[in-house]
């Protein structure tokens, strides 16, 4: 007798969940234009910790690890249309 392979589930195409602490920010509508227009992850927590002046309890490292998975967790076709050209 065959056993039933386990169905995976379908991935998840909204990415609302998740980032608490990114989305949070009263800042976060500009860090998020910031990751569309392709800004380095760096720049994007330089900013968050020194222009924005928040997560600065925070070490300049955790923020940016913080910013490279937010951008990661991102549909690639949200990034790649706003960084190509429009006809």
């Amino acid at each position: 007798m065959e056993t039933a392979r386990p169905r995976s589930r379908p991935r998840p195409t909204a990415r609302a969940t998740g980032h608490a602490r990114i989305r949070g920010l009263a800042c976060f509508d500009e860090i998020h234009k910031k990751i569309l227009e392709g800004w380095p992850a760096r720049e994007v927590a330089k900013y968050i910790q020194e222009e924005a002046g928040e997560l600065e309890d925070s070490s300049h490292e955790s923020v940016t690890t913080m910013v490279k998975r937010y951008r990661e967790s991102l549909p690639p076709a949200v990034l790649a249309k706003n960084r190509l050209p429009v006809d």
